[in-house]
C-alpha cells in the first residue's frame, strides 16, 4: 500500500475535510451490542434446556464471541482518522497513519477467527443431529476441517505477506516487499463462501425425507436457512472488494470492505445462536410460529396425510438426533406420546 505521487490531487479544503466513515463506528457499535445480545440468550436457552455440556457452548461459541467483539473494537480503535485520504494523513499526522496499519493487520488476523468459530459450532450441532447418519457425519467432520484450515492457511499467508513483517506498517525498510495483498483480500471470501453452500445445502436432503408434517419440514428448513445467511455477507463482502478501490487510497475508499468485514462475521455468530433458541422462545412465547401459520394458509382446513411432530425437543444431554423425529412423531400418532424429562416437561 503506497501512495502513487504521480496522481496526487489538489489538497481542497473539502479534500481536507471530507470524511466517510461513520458507517463504520455505526455497524461495529451496533454488531457489539447484538453479539452479546444473542450470545447471552444462547446460553440462556442452553441452560433452561440442561444442554451446557457441549464444545460448543464452553469453546467455539465464547471464543467467536471474543473474536468478533475484539474485531469490533480494533475497528473502532482504527478510525481516529479513518474515512480521510490517506495523503491527509501522510502529511499531517503520519504516526496515525502507522497505527492504522498496525489495526488492519490486526483486522485481519480477527477475521479469519471471527468467520470460522461460528461455524464449527454449526457443525457441533451437525455432528449431534447426523448421529446414526454416517455419511452425513463424515461431510460435516470435513466441513469443519476445511473451515480449520481455511483460517489457519489465510493466517499463515497473512503474516508472510509482507517481508519483513514490519514492512506492513512501515514503507520505509528498505528493501521491504509484499506481494499480491489486493487480491489475497478479494479471494479470501471465495473459500467461506463454498464452506457456507456445503453447510447449507448438507443437512436438508435428511430433513425433507422425513415423514413428518409440512410445518415440521418448514421449520427445520427455516433453522438451517437462516443459520446460513452469512453467505449472503460473504458475497457482498468479495464484492466489495473487487468492485471498490480500497488500494488506491485504502483509508478513503475501503469503507465499505471494511463495513462488510465487520457484519460478516457478526452475522455468522448471529445465525450460529439462533437453533439453540427454541427453549428460551417456547418459554417466551409458547409454540406459536409462523410455519403453522403457512401451513393453514396452503392447506387450508384439511388434514395432513403426513405425521405430525408436536415438539422438536432438546434433551438433558444432547439435541435429538434427525432419525429420532419420526419415531417421536409415530408414537404421538399412535397415542404414545414421547416420554419426556422432567425438564423438556418444563420447557413445554
Amino acid at each position: 500500500m503506497s501512495l502513487d505521487y504521480s496522481k496526487l490531487p489538489e489538497l481542497t479544503p473539502e479534500y481536507l475535510a471530507e470524511d466517510v466513515s461513520q458507517p463504520m463506528w455505526n455497524a461495529s457499535i451496533a454488531f457489539i451490542v447484538l453479539e452479546t445480545l444473542f450470545v447471552a440468550l444462547f446460553f440462556a436457552s442452553r441452560y433452561l434446556s440442561n444442554t451446557m455440556h457441549a464444545l460448543e457452548v464452553w469453546l467455539f461459541m465464547p471464543l467467536g464471541w471474543l473474536v468478533c467483539v475484539g474485531l469490533c473494537v480494533t475497528t473502532l480503535r482504527s478510525l481516529g482518522g479513518a474515512g480521510t485520504h490517506l495523503l491527509v494523513l501522510a502529511i499531517f499526522n503520519p504516526a496515525r497513519l502507522v497505527v492504522w496499519y498496525k489495526t488492519q493487520k490486526a483486522i485481519e488476523y480477527l477475521y479469519l477467527m471471527a468467520v470460522s468459530f461460528p461455524k464449527l459450532a454449526i457443525i457441533c450441532l451437525y455432528l449431534r443431529l447426523f448421529g446414526s447418519e454416517r455419511g452425513l457425519r463424515c461431510a460435516a467432520l470435513a466441513t469443519g476441517v476445511l473451515v480449520s484450515i481455511i483460517a489457519i492457511a489465510g493466517i499463515f499467508v497473512s503474516s508472510f505477506m509482507c517481508r519483513p513483517f514490519a514492512y506492513n506498517w512501515n514503507k520505509t525498510i528498505p528493501g521491504g516487499q509484499c506481494g499480491q495483498i489486493e487480491t489475497g483480500y478479494r479471494m479470501v471470501s471465495i473459500p467461506n463462501i463454498v464452506t457456507d453452500v456445503v453447510m447449507l445445502v448438507l443437512p436438508l436432503p435428511a430433513l425433507w425425507r422425513l415423514k413428518v408434517d409440512l410445518a415440521t419440514k418448514l421449520s427445520l428448513t427455516a433453522t438451517f436457512v437462516v443459520g446460513s445467511i452469512g453467505i449472503v455477507t460473504s458475497i457482498v463482502r468479495l464484492f466489495a472488494f473487487i468492485n471498490g478501490k480500497s488500494f488506491e487510497d485504502p483509508r478513503h475508499i475501503d469503507i465499505q470492505p471494511s463495513l462488510w468485514t465487520v457484519i460478516e462475521p457478526g452475522v455468522y455468530l448471529i445465525t450460529a445462536c439462533l437453533p439453540s433458541l427454541r427453549p428460551l422462545k417456547r418459554l417466551l412465547f409458547g409454540d406459536r410460529g409462523i410455519t403453522q401459520f403457512i401451513v393453514r394458509r396452503v392447506e387450508g382446513t384439511k388434514k395432513s396425510h403426513l405425521i405430525s411432530l408436536p415438539d422438536i425437543r432438546i434433551t438433558r444431554s444432547t439435541f435429538v438426533e434427525l432419525k429420532d423425529l419420526e419415531k417421536e412423531a409415530g408414537d404421538t400418532k399412535y397415542g404414545r406420546p414421547p416420554v419426556l424429562e422432567k425438564d423438556d416437561r418444563d420447557l413445554r
